[in-house]
């Protein structure tokens, strides 16, 4: 077999993963959309526009269960839904190109794309487990970052392509350049282990449900699955609101979109060195670290902020410690499952993986009503958290600190190995 973590074998399957994985920077840059559908004659009188970047957003998560049951189950057809997935994804901007109302939206940019992400994505994020084991956080930093790059520049081109020719150019045109960017993937991606090695793997139907019902039971998975759900319950509160909270201070519009790009290049960063750093510690150590210094930079930055110069400090700060601990669900997921030995190893990790996103998916669909419930009716510049926003920080710093206490069981690990 090829070697792991090493050789052109695996760099080229991790190139090929990124080179597909941009696609994820376009739903991030829905705000551009949304915007400009707000103030198109054909969609402007419909509430429902958040709707479709809410789809493309959360199908990816919550299908992922049921996605990576099918590959996992169907190792030798993986390569088939990754293109299959690809070619849905970008005919549903296509179709979205030619819609006439809010509801041809929701179906095919919204819907249709989310899913098709989905069916894409989980086949390569299978393959690149296979390639990459001690050097498994580094890549999954590298492949993450992809997103947080494309997430940094795809808003300003796609608001220029908008302003200029209107949303249909705009998804065309996007669809043409991902299409050339991504095409090599389907070269560069090979499985590491042999057709009849991934069959044998696989297992009987019977043997992926036992898998489901065994490894999210233990005292090590039911703790990190309430971290993973209490980071998830507020991760979408800055990006939401920090624009709205520097307009409160009277700072200039491009203030918010400041932040913002602030927050999305730290990310990068924080993507690649939180990835390499996972690689060399216990899987516990990185998710704790990541909630801890959020949940204080919330409670002690964006709470008592009263200018851009601690808001930017805290965007950087979020970006770098708060949006890459997705990827560290990686690291989590293999932790997890070598406790339970090496046999069906890949794919407990994998079950492990789709829950932890199952997870976020559903903390995504719970964080709105929760903020309609968590936001104050008035502003107060004198008051923590501008007294409007004063339940969200808080509740935000307090949520992250009670999620990075799931690093404590670093300490029963050490308790259960010792002689």
């Amino acid at each position: 077999l090829p070697p792991q973590d090493r050789g052109a074998g695996a760099w080229k399957v991790l190139l090929g993963c990124w080179l597909l994985e941009v696609s994820w920077g376009f739903p991030i840059s829905f705000g551009v959309f949304q915007s400009y559908y707000s103030t198109h004659p054909q969609f402007s009188t419909s509430t429902s526009i958040p709707t479709i970047g809410a789809l493309a957003l959360g199908f990816p998560y919550l299908l992922l269960p049921l996605t990576s049951s099918i590959c996992l189950r169907y190792p030798h057809f993986q390569l088939h839904f990754m293109f299959f997935g690809w070619f849905m994804l970008t005919s549903s901007l296509l179709l979205a190109s030619f819609a006439t109302q809010v509801w041809h939206l929701i179906w095919t940019q919204g819907a249709m794309y989310g899913m098709g992400w989905c069916v894409c994505y989980t086949p390569f994020l299978i393959i690149l487990n296979e390639w990459f084991d001690k050097k498994r956080g580094l890549a999954y930093g590298l492949l993450f970052a992809a997103s947080g790059t494309s997430g940094l520049i795809l808003p300003f081109m796609l608001e220029a392509l908008l302003s200029r020719y209107g949303f249909r150019v705009a998804l065309r045109s996007y669809v043409v350049v991902y299409a050339i960017i991504s095409a090599p993937s389907f070269w560069l991606i090979r499985p590491r282990l042999p057709a009849h090695r991934r069959k044998q793997d696989a297992g009987r139907k019977s043997e992926t449900t036992r898998l489901w019902c065994t490894v999210l039971i233990s005292p090590a998975t039911l703790v990190i699955s309430a971290s993973v759900f209490l980071q998830g319950l507020v991760f979408p509160f800055p990006a939401t609101f920090l624009p709205s909270f520097a307009t409160a201070l009277g700072l200039p519009p491009s203030a918010g979109d400041s932040l913002l790009a602030v927050s999305s290049l730290c990310q990068v960063l924080g993507l690649v060195i939180l990835g390499w750093f996972s690689d060399h510690v216990s899987y516990h150590i990185p998710h704790s670290i990541s909630s801890f210094v959020s949940g204080i930079a919330a409670l002690f930055l964006w709470g008592p902020g009263k200018g851009f110069a601690p808001l930017a400090i805290f965007a950087a700060v979020w970006g770098f410690f708060a949006t890459p601990y997705s990827m560290l669900w990686t690291r989590m997921s293999a932790g997890l499952a070598e406790e339970g030995g090496q046999e069906n190893l890949v794919q407990r990790t994998m079950v492990l993986y789709s829950w932890f996103s199952f997870e976020r998916g559903v903390a995504d669909i719970l964080a709105g009503p929760l903020s309609e419930v968590l936001i104050e009716g008035e502003v107060a510049r004198g008051k923590f958290g501008l007294g409007k926003w004063r339940d969200i920080v808080g509740f935000s710093g307090i949520m992250l600190l009670v999620s990075a206490a799931g690093g404590l069981m670093w300490f029963w690990e050490k308790w259960k190995r010792r002689p």
